[in-house]
Parts: C-alpha cells; structure tokens; sequence
C-alpha cells in the first residue's frame, strides 16, 4: 500500500484520470439534466366507445395514369406533343373509349437565361394547348390546364425534366428523359388506389 499511493497522486497530477478500486469516478452533477414534468392527470381524455369496425383499407380499385411526350428544340424554342392517358384497373382495347382520361396537349416554348435550377442544362418556359380531351377529368391534380405555363428544365445529370413547382422555385423531378437534345422524349407512368363512389343504384 505505500507504493500505491505516491503513484496516485502523481497520477492526478499529471491530469489523468483517478482511478478508485472498484471503477473511474463518475460525474453526479446532475445542473445539466433535463427536467421531467409529472403527468397531468387533471385533462380529460375522452375513450373510444364506437362499436363501428375497423375501416377496410384494401382499395376497390385502381387508377393507371401515363405521361409521354416529346420536345424538339431549335434556335432557343420548343415545339413538341404531350400525351395523357388514365385508365381503371385494365386497359380494355374492346371499348371505343377504353380511357378514364385522354388529353393530347401541343407544347411550344421559349429557352429562358434566368431560372434557379442548379442542375438543368436549359430551361424552357413550356405553354400546354389543349388538342383533344377534357384535362379537368383526369384524376392527377398536377394536369395542366389549357393554356398553361411551366418552367420546365432538362438535366443531362440524371436524364430528368425538372418542374419549377408552380413557380415556387422548387424543382421536382418530373419526367425522365430517354433521349437528349435537340429531340427530348419523356414519360411518367404511376398507379393510384381509388375506392369506387357509391351511386345508389341497387342493381
């Protein structure tokens, strides 16, 4: 014992840890701990009493939606075509109108200098005319109307069209690209679950 204690000390004074016969001294300042507030027992929480059963959340139904186009660029402008197309559960060839929605837009445009996409080799401000359909009938919100105005930007990065989200200066990829410049070919395709709508008819 009377060795250990001058290497002890020396120890501690070197500024190493202290080191006690069963473990290294912990820190008990507690200043820094978060405070805990009790439970308040006073506020009503009111329980579920319902005896409605749990909701069926398998859809009835779904809704296929198909983007394409194409862009051909030439001295600073745009001229091109969009294709929309929707349909439910399966594409029935037989019928004479097998789509939920079908819109055919003619696209023209202008290359624009100043935008805010970092990643976009040229950005053009894309008009929408409407062709052939009813754009207000299709189930993706995001389907432009006659007449609308979009800044659309290429990225040879990632083969991506960018959308400036409605002016917000938030570009979200929107369509992939499959070829490049001067003649873009895009497309999109997603699926969403719907649940048909209840007309009353018993039959």
């Amino acid at each position: 014992m009377t060795l250990l204690l001058p290497l002890t000390a020396l120890l501690a004074c070197n500024g190493q840890p202290v080191m006690e016969a069963d473990g290294p001294v912990t820190d008990t300042n507690t200043a820094d701990d978060p405070v805990i507030l009790p439970l308040d027992t006073s506020v009503f929480v009111p329980s579920d009493t319902g005896t409605q059963p749990d909701p069926n959340l398998q859809p009835d139904h779904f809704v296929y939606l198909l983007h394409e186009g194409s862009w051909a660029l030439s001295g600073g402008g745009l001229s091109g075509q969009l294709s929309i197309q929707e349909y439910v559960d399966e594409l029935d060839t037989a019928r004479a109108n097998p789509f939920l929605c079908d819109v055919l837009y003619a696209l023209t445009g202008t290359e624009i200098s100043e935008h805010t996409c970092d990643q976009c080799d040229l950005v053009i401000e894309v008009e929408h005319y409407v062709s052939a359909g009813d754009p207000s009938i299709c189930s993706d919100p995001d389907t432009p109307p006659d007449g609308a105005v979009w800044q659309l930007g290429y990225a040879s990065s990632d083969q991506m069209i960018y959308l400036n989200y409605f002016g917000t200066d938030v570009w979200l990829p929107w369509y992939e690209a499959t070829t490049g410049p001067p003649n873009i070919q895009f497309s999109w395709s997603a699926t969403i679950a719907i649940e048909a709508q209840d007309t009353g008819d018993a039959r």
